[in-house]
């Protein structure tokens, strides 16, 4: 029972991390200009975290989020494989919500939390390519 409850510990503060993590990454696009359309759209693919607007580009925005970096910088857990899911999941957006353009991106929020001292580096990839 005690492994149950040590992997539910660290489901619910990786959840509590990753939460933490959008709401930077939401602020953080806000001081820039962007416009929030929406967040959390799941779709057969997977999952984008945040979707906003800016001078009539969408932008779909993955957010990673680390606290130390022993299990790799929050760049590495955007691997291909999670590129091509996004792209799909970013045209399935498209296509359920009738939307006609093809200006969109793929975007990375990249976040490292320094717990000690209570503050985040935040780093912004715009247009992620396949």
């Amino acid at each position: 029972m005690k492994g149950f409850v040590d992997l539910w510990i660290f489901m619910s503060l990786r959840k509590i991390i990753g939460n933490y993590g959008e709401k930077l990454a939401m602020n953080y696009l806000l001081r820039n200009g962007y416009n929030i359309l929406g967040s959390h759209f799941s779709g057969r693919f997977g999952e984008i975290d945040i979707i906003a607007a800016k001078d009539g580009k969408i932008s779909f925005v993955e957010v990673k989020t680390r606290t130390n970096l022993y299990s790799g910088s929050p760049e590495d857990g955007l691997t291909r494989a999670k590129i091509k899911k996004l792209d799909m999941t970013c045209r399935h957006y498209i296509y359920k919500n009738k939307i006609q353009t093809d200006n969109y991106q793929l975007d990375l929020i990249a976040i490292e939390i320094d717990k000690f001292v209570g503050k985040a580096k935040i780093r912004h990839y715009k247009g992620i390519q396949l």
